[in-house]
């Protein structure tokens, strides 16, 4: 049995704010799985921790069936399990989200995926915080990031693997715009939001620009 890599409720109820999700399902999943925490009779730390007791609790793999069995259980006994009753019903919602049957492989998966993302912003983060002046103009850093989006030839060996989304550079160029002084920025530049940035792609496409790589290779000192 495959222990589930870590993520903790706290750390994915930030990922829910943040809207930090590849697809609307995954997001949906997140919060269903949030919702069932909430509502179960101890405070847990982790998913694992959760799919823990819920085996336990079950006798076994978690899946639609054993959870049914166990809600069953629990309505035999409203009074007593009213709360855990209520965490099984947002469990089961999942399992119309998904074609996988069990919870564990689906608690897995989305913690992966957002695990690669996390360590894909720190990386790309801690990286560009290194390279960059203190000072950089918006125009630099505006090119700088759609040409992330467009190619990561333009990065080191290293880094080429990130997986670098939409979400991972808004994320990452929202942290970048605090840490930095932008320069030269006009009034509805408002790039302390992570939406902002996600918009300036998809006008950049609309509007059929081409980024400068050669500029943004010298912005970070790549030759």
């Amino acid at each position: 049995m495959n222990k589930i890599p870590l993520l903790t409720f706290d750390k994915l109820f930030d990922l829910i704010e943040e809207n930090q999700f590849e697809n609307k399902t995954d997001k949906k999943i997140a919060e269903k799985i949030l919702e069932a925490e909430r509502d179960w009779r101890i405070s847990l730390e982790s998913l694992n921790d959760f799919i823990t007791v819920l085996e336990k609790e079950v006798g076994g793999t978690v899946t639609k069936t054993s959870l049914n069995k166990l809600l069953k259980k629990y309505n035999r006994n409203i009074a007593q399990y009213a709360w855990e009753s209520e965490s099984v019903s947002y469990l089961l919602d999942i399992f119309d989200l998904t074609q996988k049957i069990e919870l564990r492989i689906i608690f897995n998966e989305l913690a992966e995926k957002l695990n690669k993302k996390m360590n894909s912003a720190e990386k790309l983060y801690d990286y560009l915080n290194q390279k960059l002046p203190s000072s950089v103009k918006y125009e630099d850093l505006h090119n700088l990031y759609y040409s992330l989006f467009c190619t990561l030839d333009i990065l080191p060996e290293n880094l080429k693997s990130l997986k670098l989304t939409k979400e991972v550079l808004a994320l990452t160029f929202v942290k970048l715009s605090s840490r930095k002084n932008i320069t030269k920025l006009v009034s509805n530049n408002n790039i302390t939001d992570e939406n902002y940035w996600i918009e300036q792609i998809a006008i950049s496409m609309t509007e059929d620009k081409q980024p400068n790589h050669e500029n943004a290779r010298i912005l970070i000192g790549i030759k």
